[in-house]
């Protein structure tokens, strides 16, 4: 992926940063062994992600949410006060994990305040404190990695 075309929103930004050309093979290759679809074959995913993770960007679930089937998805945001990578506390993961089960068991389609009534309720086994956001917006892609043509 390059960014000789990008433009950044910012002129000091778009004058400044060092311009990169693709590599129309290295994107072949990575097609030959990777396209990203979606489907899941009706498997059903509980994604938990926190927003401010700076590795793996919340706004990954927006992209993954345009390809999956939303009657196998469902992503939940935890919102931090200090950013972390998987800085999830074991009552989070335990209601995300537990959410996942009865819709499993109960067809019962898991949903971020499901995801944060649960892992509330088991807070005392695991640890908490809970810090889903059910109204949590996830942005999309474009607002963090500029398109490129």
């Amino acid at each position: 992926m390059g960014n000789e075309y990008v433009d950044y929103g910012d002129s000091l930004v778009n004058a400044l940063i060092e311009r990169v050309a693709a590599n129309p093979g290295a994107a072949n290759r990575l097609g030959m062994f990777y396209t990203p679809t979606g489907d899941t074959r009706g498997a059903k995913i509980v994604s938990l992600h926190t927003d401010k993770d700076g590795l793996v960007v919340v706004e990954n679930e927006s992209e993954y949410a345009k390809r999956a089937n939303p009657a196998d998805f469902t992503a939940a945001v935890v919102v931090e006060q200090t950013p972390t990578h998987c800085g999830l506390t074991g009552a989070e993961v335990a209601g995300a994990w537990e959410s996942l089960r009865a819709w499993l068991d109960y067809g019962l389609q898991a949903t971020p305040a499901s995801i944060q009534g649960t892992c509330t309720a088991v807070m005392p086994l695991f640890g908490g404190p809970c810090r889903i956001d059910p109204a949590f917006v996830i942005p999309d892609m474009d607002g963090r990695v500029r398109p490129r043509q």
